[in-house]
């Protein structure tokens, strides 16, 4: 930007002369790589807004696609200018020019300003004769005319307005060139020599200037009409000008006279600039744009005159689009017909504006979303779009001509916001053929007040709060929210314009509140803002703009891997890849026959090591004959440590006897059979009631077949996992929930195939003892020689290891030695190990060859010389120690008056006894015939807007369907709406508290607390509620624990989750008195234990829930509660088909994928369920909630869900209707995909079709997900037949692995039913 200052001749005041340098090469290749990054932002958010998924109430989704499509043309509008842009360097001149320079001059325009005017173009220097065409024929200014040698033109018969008066003129003025310049607009002295020149090509039909302004910063609606010119002056006519399409403007406008002379003179209309640049650009003149300010003139700066200016140009415009454009279309460039199509279309932002704030506002009104968006897509769609339209229009505003030019322009945003009744006028006005006369913009309107001019905008923005009133009255959610903040910002603006066109109000205003007044105390902060952060904001913009989409992209991809919902719940899926032990534990192995001794040497050994021995080991023999047990005063010892007995409790070292030796039993077949299950029974309540956790590793290296000879067949891999579980599931069965399962294997080729399976082994156990010259081959091995062999198959459990027999003899090398060199490795380098027992003696053991030490000592010295020494290299271990504390909550007895005070209120919603348990709601009987409710709680429900038209019709359905309870899990942002539209329904809602998993109970206190807090406020605020039916605290919690932790930490977090939920439950009860308190458990092998812990320690809750699923489960739902919870009611509080997470009991092809029930086939579980197994045994349950509402990413995209991903129900809806109300539903057609089946190629196609009974007329829909739904694969191709279609799978980059897939197909009726079916495909 160059400036110069020219002083002009009889008294005007100095201008600026203001240039603009060329662009250089890499400032517009880092603008075009910028606009690349934009066109692909765009490009993205297109793809996205117009996927089925995104649409929600169509006519406003369509409303809302036009506004958003305009505006994205207008974006490309934009940014096609930006590229194109191009200056056109001054030739020389080799000529003088004949040039007439022309103003006009209406009456009513103040004299003053043409004075100025007229005298500034007198001292133009370029040789030229001045001409005021004068429509009033003022004596004045003839005399004025006089004064200053200025022709003087007037005119009788006055038509075409300002293009007549301009025509009249012509045909006395006689110069080569002529120069239209509007009256207020100043010139400079040497504006003619910036001109002329351009002139020297014949085809060059006008040259256009910048048009500027010296009042911008006189009002509002002057500062905001003239930020509206600023990127027009700039890079767009900068971008017309390499495009050959510069347009031409009413002032500071240059004409070859030749070229005028072709079209007939200077062109009609309201827009008779643009109608006369039409004609010359068809008529195949040459326009040139040269960004130079060279005069300076007046901006309306009223809303009376800004308006008047706006209507006029509007009309104009849209009669040239209509009238003209289709006339002149064929002799126009390919670039020309673009630019006169799309340039009038800017006043077709009225419409667009009416539609942005009719859309919210109905949305509010009818309780409906026009467009479904998750938080998270805000990140990897809009953001980018906005952030690249935000940094490519201030990098283009480097082209702007004056520092005061660049900014946000938010005040020409907003009065073009305001303006959208005057543009839609101008539109109305063109289809229905209104005239509207030609009237000149007011240069000197006088302030006063525009009530009638703002009454359009006054009535909208009434309209608009109704509208938000009466919308989050109604409706109180995230979308409703949403919408309120659209309606409202609209309304913001709107009032904005209103206060500002009544300048006398608030002049009146500031008068009044002057004593009051504390803009002083504001000045210094203002300033601030507007002089230094805003310019230092605007000048990062523009040139940081290339870094700050580099960031943005970096930014918004960063987040997505962060916290992309999906990705960031994927362990909900498949749990954590390890899981917390609670610290590291150490051991010490007590000799057998001598542990009582041994523990004083326990005692010597932890202080000598400097940390606490947190295992001590014991040999426990299997002796199912004899009447010794538990050895419970030695357990008690090492609780009283603070340590955990390690059971090694091994049936293959009894000896045989006769008659096995007759039989050859196989006593791992015995014990899978079940023959010695009086004894496992015995030894498991004894552990039960040891009550402190135990560690036990079972027939550990069953694998080694040297080392058992006794037995007399081989132990297979089935022999010993059928053993194996049976006993653990025993122990399970018995309610025991104090016992962490160690699986020890001798080999490591025999991992995967003795492994008992992930239900069955908390820890896995190896030794890691080196026998020196005593081993077999007699060599001394280092630690990865133990260890190593068995590391990567270990791995994949993702089980913590445990060394149970940790050691180092000094036969063939230094024992001590080797300990403090490997010791400090461990904590480093094999993270997965958790636990070490030292093996420091044992006088049993035989050695395993004929060597012999010098000493020929009878037994193998696994004696740590110096444990003292060994300390030194066992901190970091230490640092990662497991420490015994004591729960984060003790249990705390209810007082005696409290528990009366509970049973009392209890009468008044629950009584009975069991058998005879009874929920009572308004003192009636009330049996759960319940959904659970699965939208709007997280990223595998789908995020739909719980607006009230959705749960209304969500809830009529269910209501229909004859269910009088709704189950919640968490508090959510719908909570109002779902509360306030159940009671509307007559539905009651089990509402419901969700715990994170993963959170530590045990030593989290902060969380705890948090959620106590949350559950106190929560229940406060919503107990006046009346379809509120009890209180439901945690869901499947302490199951899920297992996931995230390892045993026994595992009992430890379960024992302090309960004595949470204990003191939940107490100060539930006391706030709300009148309501019960659910729990719900997860109906697994642990159930027993659970059952047995929770009547226990949460006594206050008053009713079980338990989640069970399949058939094998469910059917001993019943025997279970009355054996380990007799004394409170259960209710199952999830119910549906076969699960996916128990591989004994879930479908399983021969691929080892899922194999998901059909439509048929769910109905049947889902009625059977009810019938034999809840409704059966009413009065021990409080009844049944089927699971779930909606589909949900879980198991498959279609496993649970008694209605679809769009809401169309399914026949398990219809299955339930039956037997709640006795409807009878007409027969479910059956589908099936048939096709090709195992693994498939990668990059080949295979056809898949749907077959079955349904209607040849049913819509047809197609979906293929991996199969952990994170992704849904865009690579189906349909064909002519809608029941086929084309699968294409894509070959994955990197190395090769097995990628499971599911392909779904739904069949629609039409009538809002729908029948699903899945099929698998491995690639």
């Amino acid at each position: 930007m160059i400036k110069n200052k020219e002083q002009s001749s009889g008294g005007v005041e100095a201008i600026h002369v203001v240039c603009m340098k060329t662009p250089a090469k890499r400032e517009l290749f880092i603008l075009k790589i910028l606009i690349g990054g934009g066109l692909i932002s765009l490009a993205v958010f297109a793809a996205w807004l117009v996927k089925s998924e995104q649409i929600g109430y169509f006519p406003l989704y369509l409303l809302l696609v036009l506004s958003l499509g305009y505006k994205m043309v207008r974006v490309l509008h934009e940014w096609y200018h930006y590229w194109g842009m191009k200056t056109t360097p001054l030739p020389k001149s080799t000529r003088t020019w004949t040039v007439d320079m022309l103003t006009t001059a209406v009456p009513g325009e103040p004299f003053d300003m043409i004075e100025r005017t007229l005298k500034a173009m007198k001292a133009v220097r370029y040789p030229h004769t001045t001409y005021l065409c004068d429509e009033g024929n003022d004596p004045a200014l003839i005399k004025l005319c006089q004064e200053l040698d200025v022709v003087h033109v007037t005119r009788t018969v006055k038509v075409n307005a300002k293009a007549g008066n301009i025509n009249n003129a012509l045909q006395q003025a006689t110069g080569e060139l002529c120069v239209i310049m509007d009256p207020d607009h100043i010139p400079v002295p040497s504006y003619l020599d910036e001109v002329v020149a351009y002139f020297e090509d014949p085809e060059v039909g006008y040259v256009q200037m910048v048009q500027a302004y010296y009042n911008a910063e006189d009002s509002f609606f002057a500062r905001g009409a003239a930020q509206q010119t600023y990127l027009f002056y700039g890079p767009m006519m900068m971008g017309m000008n390499g495009y050959g399409t510069v347009q031409a403007i009413g002032a500071n406008c240059t004409f070859r006279r030749a070229a005028l002379d072709s079209i007939g003179g200077h062109a009609p209309g309201l827009s008779e600039d643009m109608h006369t640049a039409m004609q010359l650009h068809a008529k195949g003149w040459k326009s040139v744009y040269t960004p130079k300010i060279l005069t300076r003139g007046l901006v309306p700066n009223t809303l009376a005159s800004y308006f008047k200016q706006q209507i006029k140009w509007s009309r104009g415009t849209f009669d040239l689009l209509v009238h003209v454009y289709p006339r002149l279309f064929r002799n126009f460039t390919w670039r020309q017909k673009l630019h006169y199509l799309l340039l009038p279309l800017h006043y077709a932002f009225g419409l667009i504006v009416l539609l942005d704030i009719f859309i919210p506002a109905a949305s509010l009104i009818m309780g409906e979303t026009p467009l479904y968006i998750e938080w998270y897509q805000f990140f990897w769609v809009l953001l980018p779009y906005l952030g690249f339209i935000t940094l490519i229009r201030q990098y283009a505003q480097r082209w702007l001509l004056e520092d005061h030019e660049k900014g946000f322009h938010v005040s020409g945003g907003i009065l073009l916001f305001a303006s959208w009744w005057v543009f839609s006028l101008g539109l109305i006005y063109t289809i229905l053929n209104i005239k509207v006369p030609y009237i000149a913009t007011l240069k000197n309107d006088e302030d006063r007040n525009n009530w009638s001019l703002s009454m359009p905008n006054i009535i909208v923005c009434g309209l608009n709060l109704g509208a938000l009133w009466y919308g989050l009255s109604r409706d109180w959610s995230p979308y409703s929210w949403m919408m309120g903040t659209y309606v409202g910002l609209n309304s913001l603006l709107l009032l904005i314009v209103i206060v500002a066109a009544q300048p006398v109000l608030i002049k009146k205003l500031k008068n009044w509140l002057q004593p009051f007044s504390i803009t002083h105390l504001l000045y210094w902060p203002i300033k601030l803002v507007r002089q230094v952060i805003l310019p230092d904001t605007y000048r990062l913009l523009r040139k940081g703009a290339p870094a700050l989409a580099i960031l943005l992209f970096l930014a918004c991809n960063s987040f997505i891997l962060m916290d992309y919902n999906p990705s960031k719940d994927i362990e909900v899926l498949y749990g954590p890849q390890t899981k917390a032990t609670g610290g590291f534990y150490t051991g010490m192995y007590l000799p057998t026959g001598q542990e009582e001794t041994a523990l004083v040497a326990a005692d010597n050994f932890q202080k000598q090591l400097g940390t606490n021995l947190n295992i001590l080991s014991v040999n426990q023999s299997w002796a199912p004959e004899s009447s010794d047990g538990l050895p419970v005063a030695l357990f008690e010892h090492i609780a009283q440590r603070g340590a955990i007995p390690l059971i090694t409790w091994n049936p293959l070292e009894v000896k045989r006897t006769e008659k096995t030796a007759k039989t050859k039993e196989n006593i791992l077949e015995a014990i899978a059979a079940g023959k010695y299950d009086a004894y496992i029974q015995a030894y498991a309540r004894s552990i039960q009631r040891y009550n402190h956790p135990v560690f036990i590793q079972f027939a550990p290296e069953a694998d080694n077949t040297e080392k058992y000879p006794a037995q007399p067949v081989p132990i297979t891999p089935e022999v010993f996992k059928a053993a194996y579980q049976h006993v653990v599931a025993t122990f399970a069965n018995t309610g025991v929930n104090n016992v962490s399962w160690i699986w020890h294997p001798a080999e490591p080729q025999n991992i995967e195939a003795y492994y008992p399976g992930e239900n069955y082994v908390d820890w896995v156990g190896i030794s890691c003892l080196n026998y020196g010259k005593a081993a077999k081959d007699g060599k001394w091995r280092t630690f990865e020689e133990l260890y190593r062999p068995f590391r990567n198959d270990m791995l994949k459990l993702n089980k913590p290891v445990m060394l149970t027999e940790f050691g180092s003899t000094n036969y063939g090398g230094n024992g001590q030695e080797w300990l403090e060199y490997y010791l400090p490795l461990i904590p480093n380098y094999y993270r997965e190990i958790r636990s070490l027992v030292f093996y420091t003696n044992n006088p049993g053991q035989s050695w395993p060859t004929a060597w012999r030490p010098a000493n020929y000592s009878a037994e193998i010295d696994w004696t740590i010389k110096n444990p003292n020494q060994i300390a030194k290299f066992y901190r970091r271990i230490k640092q990662e120690s497991f420490i015994w504390q004591k729960p984060t909550f003790e249990q705390k007895a209810l007082r005696p008056e409290l528990v009366k005070t509970f049973r009392k209120n209890q009468e008044h919603y629950l009584t009975g006894k069991p058998g005879q348990y009874t929920l009572l709601v308004k003192e009636q009987p009330f049996y759960v015939k319940g959904v659970a409710y699965n939208p709007g709680h997280d990223w595998r429900d789908g995020h739909y807007p719980l607006t009230r038209q959705q749960l209304e019709q969500d809830f009529d359905a269910i209501k229909a369907m004859g269910a009088n309870t709704i189950r919640r899990y968490s508090p959510s942002v719908y909570d109002n709406n779902i509360l306030t539209i159940a009671q509307e329904k007559d539905l009651k809602v089990l509402y419901g508290f969700w715990f994170d998993p993963k959170v530590d109970y045990y030593k989290d206190t902060v969380q705890v607390k948090k959620y106590l807090q949350k559950v106190e406020e929560t229940v406060s605020k919503f107990k006046d509620a009346p379809a509120v039916l009890g209180w439901s605290v945690g869901n499947e919690t302490s199951s899920l624990l297992k996931k995230h932790y390892s045993q026994p930490y595992l009992s430890l977090n379960r024992k302090a989750y309960m004595h949470m939920l204990e003191l939940m439950a107490e100060r539930i009860h006391l706030i709300d008195p009148a309501r019960p308190v659910f729990t719900s458990l997860e109906h697994s092998r642990q159930l027993a234990g659970e059952l047995l812990a929770f009547g226990q320690l949460v006594p206050s809750v008053d009713v079980v829930g338990i989640n069970s699923y399949y058939t094998q489960q469910i059917s001993k739902l019943q025997e279970i509660n009355a054996k380990f919870n007799p004394h409170r009611p259960y209710l199952i509080s999830e119910f549906g088909p076969s699960g996916y997470w128990d591989p004994e009991y879930s479908l399983i092809d021969k691929n080892t994928i899922l194999i998901e029930e059909t439509n048929a086939q769910k109905a049947t579980l889902y009625t059977q369920e009810w019938q034999s197994f809840i409704q059966k045994n009413k009065g021990n349950n409080v009844g049944g909630v089927a699971f779930c509402w909606r589909d949900r990413f879980e198991g498959s995209a279609t496993w649970f869900g008694l209605t679809d991903f769009r809401g169309r129900k399914k026949p398990v809806y219809y299955a339930l209707q039956q037997i709640w109300t006795d409807q009878t539903p007409a027969p479910a057609p059956k589908v099936q995909i048939v096709g090709p089946s195992g693994f498939l190629v990668p990059k080949t196609s295979f056809e898949f079709t749907v077959v079955g009974n349904f209607n040849p007329n049913s819509k047809i829909e197609w979906q293929l997900y991996k199969d952990d739904y994170l992704e849904n694969m865009d690579v189906l191709e349909k064909i002519d037949q809608p029941n086929k279609v084309v699968v294409t799978l894509p070959e994955l980059k990197g190395k090769y692995h097995r990628t499971n897939y599911r392909l779904y197909v739904y069949v629609s009726d039409g009538k809002g039913n729908v029948i699903t079916a899945s099929k698998s495909l491995i690639m």
